[in-house]
């Protein structure tokens, strides 16, 4: 191959670029959309939910190089088991991990644990003009409010998707478009259904399910906001509003059945 290609990516980037994917070249010389990568969220409760992966890699791809797609596969289900993670190899090319979070707190500290362990924050990065293809990063932020009976969730994302440009190599006038490199998506699914909020610069989601789930098609080559805000029962909040009404259900019970259990003050004087 000719090194001409890879003149403005030397040094660091270039060094990164084969230590981590050593498996990519094949997949710009001979392959198309050979990766479906599926992110979901699973946002059903106040105190409950999961974080999904669907890894799937093309035949070709396994065919060309199956140790270095094996060894890849086998890295993401190490990092998902770190967070208490199951995984299940469906194939020998698909690869399911599901991460378990109790709240929301506990889902942004997994997901960016998972997809940004080094806590880089995607505003700095937005000012690296040649990100190096290691940096492939998302990052999760959750702002909750209470409302009693319900919670409002606001879920912002970014992912740094700008590295896969570094993959598009020129041959023959001819441009590897990173779009073809791979297939990314997100899904949140909800109980109540979810509201993506437009912005300038956010992507819009397909709307399935009545609106219980969003999906959005990220696009490799660039850095993706997403922005979504959402609603789910508050059990704590339900649970007090019930305890509360059949304490009240209680008395009122009580002393309609009988009324002469609350002595009158009348009666103590007489006693006395």
């Amino acid at each position: 191959m000719n090194k001409k290609k890879f003149d403005s990516h030397e040094g660091k980037h270039k060094q990164s670029f084969f230590s981590l994917f050593p498996f990519v070249l094949l997949i710009l010389v001979f392959l198309g959309g050979c990766v479906n990568y599926d992110v979901g969220i699973d946002f059903q409760s106040q105190h409950g939910g999961k974080i999904v992966q669907r890894i799937e890699l093309k035949e070709q791809l396994i065919d060309l190089s199956p140790e270095a797609a094996r060894e890849w596969l086998t890295s993401i289900e190490s990092r998902s088991q770190q967070l208490q993670g199951k995984s299940e190899l469906i194939s020998p090319r698909e690869l399911l991990i599901t991460i378990p979070f109790s709240n929301g707190q506990e889902l942004a500290d997994k997901f960016n644990r998972l997809f940004n362990p080094n806590s880089q924050s995607i505003s700095q990065l937005s000012q690296v003009k040649q990100p190096a293809i290691e940096q492939l990063y998302a990052e999760l932020s959750l702002h909750q409010g209470n409302l009693l009976l319900v919670e409002r969730e606001r879920l912002s994302l970014a992912f740094d998707l700008r590295a896969f440009n570094l993959l598009s190599l020129e041959e023959n006038n001819a441009i590897v478009d990173p779009k073809a490199i791979a297939n990314l998506q997100l899904n949140l699914n909800t109980r109540w259904g979810a509201k993506s909020l437009s912005s300038q610069d956010s992507l819009t989601p397909r709307i399935l399910d009545r609106g219980h789930q969003l999906v959005w098609q990220l696009e490799p080559g660039k850095i993706n906001r997403i922005e979504v805000v959402f609603w789910v029962p508050s059990i704590l909040g339900i649970g007090a509003v019930v305890i509360v009404l059949l304490i009240i259900l209680g008395f009122y019970i009580k002393y309609r059945t009988f009324p002469g259990t609350v002595p009158s003050a009348s009666a103590f004087s007489s006693q006395e």
